[in-house]
C-alpha cells in the first residue's frame, strides 16, 4: 500500500508548474512518486455520466494514441 503524502506550497516537492495555476490551494495529498509531478503530464477529468464517445476518447488517450 502507498503512503499518503502532504505537500504544502513551497516545500521542495511542490511541482513549479503549479505556481501558474489560479486558485491555487495551500497543500495536496499524493501518493507515489511526487517526483513525477516535475515531468510533463496530461489530466483526464471525467464524469460519472459520460457519452460512449467521451469514454472512447479517454481510453485513446489513456493507451497513448
Amino acid at each position: 500500500m502507498l503512503q499518503v503524502i502532504e505537500v504544502v506550497r513551497d516545500s521542495p516537492a511542490w511541482p513549479e508548474i503549479f505556481y501558474g495555476v489560479d486558485k491555487l490551494p495551500d497543500r495536496f495529498w499524493a501518493q507515489g512518486d511526487v517526483g513525477l509531478l516535475r515531468e510533463q503530464g496530461m489530466a483526464v477529468v471525467g464524469s460519472r455520466r459520460c457519452t460512449a464517445t467521451a469514454r472512447d476518447n479517454a481510453r485513446r488517450v489513456a493507451a497513448g494514441t
